[in-house]
């Protein structure tokens, strides 16, 4: 509990009468405020104690959704395109393919599933805040701009996350082994740090380390170090800003493309599936 006394307090423009008082929040609930001091405001001797428990800081999230809480179905969306993507990759390569054919066929599953994604997250997202808010029920208010860098940015992560399944998919050549790598190493780590089914320090460096990092850039809550929260991956707070996560994915996808397009890949012969 803090507290702080005040003394000389006038009003200026000749108001009368006493100081009243209002709380903000809840108050005296703790042991020390219901059997030493309750919080609130006294006044006398012309002092005035001011005393409170809480954090200083921005109004909690305590009873609200979450913009992400509007995407629930994100994680089934990333997997459903990891595994066309894997498959797609596997599919047509070949001895054919040669690297032009490559880049291109990627571009097109990325132009694809960008479009797809902006679509997709433009719609649900505005839909569901609203669905919620009729409802009843509280949810925090998103600028336009916020808004659409999270629909932007959505799209542009599934985009990068189908290009690396994609290469995974050429170098691997079978559809199945190709699923399993695009899998466990994109959609995964982001399906099990979305829950809380991880010790938070994992979770933390799986969004770091892993291509599911760029889904950092839907985040739309900030972490204040004065104020007591659950800040976890799984409670939709992120360990990298947007940017960072951004990077990593595509650090990813530059990798895995030019693994998928290197000098052996002409020279492989076509595998059966």
């Amino acid at each position: 509990q803090a507290a702080g006394v005040f003394d000389n307090v006038t009003v200026e423009g000749g108001t009368t009468g006493r100081w009243d008082s209002d709380s903000v929040g809840e108050m005296n609930h703790t042991d020390w405020e219901k059997h030493h001091n309750a919080s609130g405001a006294v006044e006398k001797d012309g002092f005035i104690t001011i005393s409170g428990t809480g954090d200083i800081g921005p109004l909690g999230e305590e009873g609200t959704r979450t913009v992400e809480s509007t995407l629930p179905g994100l994680p089934v969306v990333l997997i459903i395109v990891v595994v066309v993507a894997a498959r797609h990759g596997a599919r047509t390569s070949g001895a054919a393919a040669s690297r032009r054919v490559i880049l291109t066929r990627a571009v097109v599953v990325a132009g694809a599933t960008f479009v797809t994604g902006l679509v997709a997250a433009g719609v649900v997202l505005p839909a569901g805040m609203a669905s919620l808010a009729g409802n009843g029920i509280v949810v925090p208010t998103l600028p336009v701009p916020t808004g659409a860098r999270v629909i932007v940015g959505l799209a542009a992560v599934l985009a990068l996350c189908a290009v690396v399944a994609y290469a995974l998919g050429v170098r691997l050549h079978r559809g199945w082994s190709a699923t399993l790598a695009g899998v466990s190493l994109i959609a995964l780590p982001f399906a099990v740090t979305a829950f809380p089914l991880l010790p938070d320090a994992v979770s933390d460096w799986l969004m770091r380390l892993t291509p599911a990092a760029g889904f950092a850039v839907k985040q739309t809550m900030a972490e204040y170090p004065q104020v007591t929260a659950h800040y976890a991956p799984s409670a939709g707070y992120l360990p990298l800003p947007g940017w960072a996560g951004l990077t990593v994915l595509c650090a990813y996808t530059v990798i895995t493309m030019l693994i998928a397009i290197g000098p052996e890949q002409a020279e492989r012969p076509d595998r059966p599936r």
